[in-house]
């Protein structure tokens, strides 16, 4: 098991994990998407940068994550993805 500490809300993260898969030689059979947190209060009162945050890693990040391990997965005929 590897464990990586890395804020998936942030841009090119997703690139940063696969490289480091690829560097360490690692193989990934499955792709969990279970990261996430919420917020709550009225949309204009509700601090922007936190709601660009969860967006990113809501959705961003996922779709990142997918478009780089999928070349390699489909190769292997491998292909599993798990939204939590």
């Amino acid at each position: 098991m590897w464990v990586l500490a890395y804020d998936l809300s942030q841009p090119d993260v997703a690139v940063k994990v696969y490289n480091y898969t690829l560097e360490q030689g690692i193989t990934v059979d499955a792709l969990v998407n279970n990261a996430g947190f919420g917020d709550f209060g009225s949309f204009w009162e509700v601090d922007p940068k936190r709601q660009t945050d969860l967006m990113y890693l809501n959705a961003m990040t996922p779709v990142q994550l997918t478009r780089c391990f999928l070349p390699r997965s489909v190769c292997r005929k491998i292909i599993k993805k798990v939204n939590g």
